[in-house]
């Protein structure tokens, strides 16, 4: 806050949260009532038939010259035809209504590594290209073969990603060979897909109890979490660039580990890392969320929530969390991100002397205040409608929506 005034990351975040607490709650279903004409019910959960979109509204959604809402029907007299796409960028943006803001993505309009290659960062880029393939290799997630006789060979693609910091500044660029997933077959070359992983509301309780109580809170990275687990079925795929060497062409990759995009691969890291922490750290599974694992023994409290690869250690004692630190080393790579500052996507500042922590999505919002071009917008004191009517049938109505 500068002056008394919001920035516009206040005001986006304060837009958003107001426009949130104005959705009504839906009311929770009256079990004891009987459906009427069940049959008939029954009868309109059919193959839909909504209207295909023209070619290339998705990716006019995308880039921002289509907003995502003027695809919708809207009801009344008084609709308004929907925004078309325009080559002029700026037109394009002036169409745009104010809730466009919540439609889209942060980050590089990067699509594929060659034109990252080309771009200003192509030295960074293409170390990240070495260091994936190199892991690649090292955790020996393929080997390279002929394809058998009545196989195919499903594709890959390059996932370029900037990883910021919660002030959003730039700490590392990474390249992720990504399987192609959409060409695997049911029953052929997968079958269950299911894993658990910690939903926010789980994090927010462990790290709230965690500053509650005044206990150590790190944060742990498993590096390659889905390359640990190995494969049972037979996958063919593609080779990536780098991977092939002279004399090897015409071979494919047979795949031996978990690799991104794979259907099962964030099953089988769920039940390999569930499988450790089991049996060999000595920790118990939450009954509530299969994603949170804890630990007792004499003084020893430590409870984890993971989520995928990411893990919020809370323990009682600094040596306990460095005990489990120094536990899991021995399964899995890590990195040690030391007090926890950022988790999923959020920014975590802790009082600790007042036994409190906040979770905010700061570097999310500079973002989209950017992307949209906001930066230049009027500094307001009430950010939201003043003219805004409430009432009490958007409060919640249950004791689960009041929690």
């Amino acid at each position: 806050m500068h002056n008394g005034l919001l920035t516009n990351a206040d005001r986006l975040l304060t837009i958003v949260q107001a426009t949130y607490d104005s959705i009504p709650f839906p009311s929770a279903s009256d079990p004891t009532v009987e459906v009427e004409n069940e049959d008939e019910n029954l009868q309109q959960y059919r193959r839909g038939h909504r209207p295909r979109k023209q070619k290339g509204a998705y990716r006019d959604i995308n880039e921002g010259l289509t907003a995502a809402i003027a695809h919708c029907e809207v009801e009344g007299e008084d609709k308004k035809p929907p925004l078309e796409a325009t080559d002029d960028i700026e037109e394009g943006f002036s169409k745009l209504p104010p809730d466009f803001a919540l439609v889209g993505s942060i980050g590089p309009d990067l699509r594929t590594l060659d034109e990252a290659l080309r771009g200003p960062d192509a030295k960074h880029w293409q170390e990240a290209l070495e260091y994936e393939i190199s892991q690649l290799e090292k955790l020996e997630t393929w080997e390279v073969v002929d394809l058998p006789h009545g196989h195919t060979a499903i594709p890959f693609s390059e996932v370029l990603k900037v990883k910021q910091g919660p002030d959003g500044e730039v700490q590392s660029y990474r390249v992720r060979i990504v399987a192609g997933g959409h060409r695997q077959v049911e029953g052929v070359n997968y079958t269950e897909t299911f894993s658990a992983a910690a939903k926010m509301p789980t994090v927010r309780v462990v790290l709230a109890n965690a500053a509650h109580q005044d206990w150590e809170i790190e944060h742990v990275d498993v590096k390659s979490a889905y390359l640990n687990a190995l494969l049972k079925e037979t996958i063919y795929m593609k080779l990536p660039r780098g991977v092939l060497k002279l004399g090897q062409e015409g071979k494919v990759l047979r795949l031996k580990k978990g690799l991104y995009g794979l259907k099962q691969a964030g099953r089988g890291w769920y039940l390999k890392m569930s499988r450790v922490f089991l049996k060999e750290l000595g920790f118990e599974r939450s009954a509530i969320d299969h994603s949170v694992f804890y630990r007792r023994k004499g003084e020893e409290h430590t409870i984890v929530a993971v989520a995928t690869d990411d893990m919020a250690v809370t323990s009682k004692r600094k040596i306990d969390s460095a005990k489990f630190k120094s536990d899991i080393t021995k399964f899995w790579e890590i990195t040690d991100n030391g007090p926890i500052k950022w988790f999923l996507g959020f920014e975590i500042r802790r009082d600790r002397k007042a036994r409190t922590i906040s979770i905010n999505q700061r570097a999310y919002i500079e973002s989209m205040v950017e992307k949209f071009r906001l930066t230049g917008e009027k500094q307001v004191l009430t950010p939201m409608e003043p003219n805004a009517q409430l009432s009490n049938q958007q409060c919640p109505s249950t004791a689960n929506q009041s929690a």
